[in-house]
């Protein structure tokens, strides 16, 4: 998933999908057909579409979108758990 994110982020900030080159630095990889691989997983599991034939041609699906706000949704619990946890420790003495 750390090449979602990716993906996901360059979308974001540029408006285009990463290319080749981008994607092996980032996934510390050497090989076409690794960050190839990566991307077929991705297509798989419906994360991402790929138009095959086109210049940066990946395009995050809904089902990517969907989980990214669960996942922001979910930090955000989980941040709002711990910080009442700690004010409760902290209000009553005990650490």
């Amino acid at each position: 998933m750390k090449m979602l994110g990716f993906i996901r982020e360059t979308i974001s900030h540029t408006g285009k999908a990463p290319t080749y080159s981008e994607m092996k630095k980032y996934m510390k990889v050497t090989s076409n057909q690794t960050v190839s691989d990566l991307l077929s997983a991705l297509e798989r599991k419906s994360y991402i579409k790929i138009h095959k034939g086109e210049r940066q041609g990946i395009e995050i699906s809904q089902k990517a979108l969907i989980k990214r706000e669960l996942e922001k949704i979910n930090n955000i619990n989980t941040n709002n758990t711990s910080t009442i946890f700690f004010n409760n420790n902290h209000l009553d003495g005990s650490r």
